[in-house]
């Protein structure tokens, strides 16, 4: 259950799509920061991505498909060709003239992309392919930098939950149904666990 008796409801987040609350969009918070005079996080958003050079919404495609093209089948919008069509007929339904659409369509800011594909392909309920790649990658670059005690003896997966079991000083065998993990309330759930909580008690689950 969500709530209970004596529990405050919760409050739910908001879907992943390229809009913004209020809150976010307010001066108080997110004042100019040039001649443009725009407020807001969304502008600063976009002025950022074009002063620290990210890559390419085009080039990012073409990089996965290029090592992983299985994972490019997954995304109705990896080819260019259906990509530039679908933004398109996002922006003209959002109010912008033919002409702006596709200009912005050839060449879409990635801070944008990433929220106009999560709406398009997860109805905002999750990142969408190119948005979980992103991520994925930016978390497996960090853990490759700076691994886990138990990861740096060698060996195997197996061999370095059991090293992390015995750090933790849980259960041996309480990590190795991480494999089976594929979102994050079976985390939650395996982490009860290993810290011996009723699964009763996690409410919000």
């Amino acid at each position: 259950a969500l709530a209970g008796p004596g529990m405050a409801k919760p409050n739910l987040s908001r879907r992943l799509r390229p809009q913004h609350s209020p809150g976010l969009l307010d001066q108080m918070f997110f004042r100019a920061v040039d001649g443009t005079r725009q407020i807001g996080l969304a502008y600063r958003d976009l002025l950022v991505a074009g002063i620290a050079g990210l890559h390419g919404v085009a080039a990012l495609w073409s990089h996965i498909a290029d090592r992983q093209p299985g994972l490019a089948r997954l995304s109705p919008h990896a080819e260019a060709a259906a990509r530039t069509a679908s933004l398109q007929g996002w922006l003209v339904g959002h109010g912008l003239s033919a002409e702006d659409a596709a200009a912005i369509a050839a060449a879409p800011p990635l801070p944008f992309y990433v929220l106009f594909e999560a709406e398009a392909e997860c109805q905002g309920l999750s990142l969408g392919v190119l948005g979980s790649v992103i991520v994925a990658e930016t978390m497996l670059g960090i853990l490759d930098r700076d691994p886990l005690p138990s990861q740096r003896a060698g060996g195997d997966t197996a061999a370095a939950l059991r090293r992390l079991e015995a750090a933790a000083k849980v259960k041996a065998g309480t990590l190795a149904s991480l494999r089976g993990i594929a979102d994050m309330p079976g985390l939650v759930r395996l982490a009860a666990t290993a810290a011996e909580i009723r699964a009763g008690d996690l409410r919000f689950l």
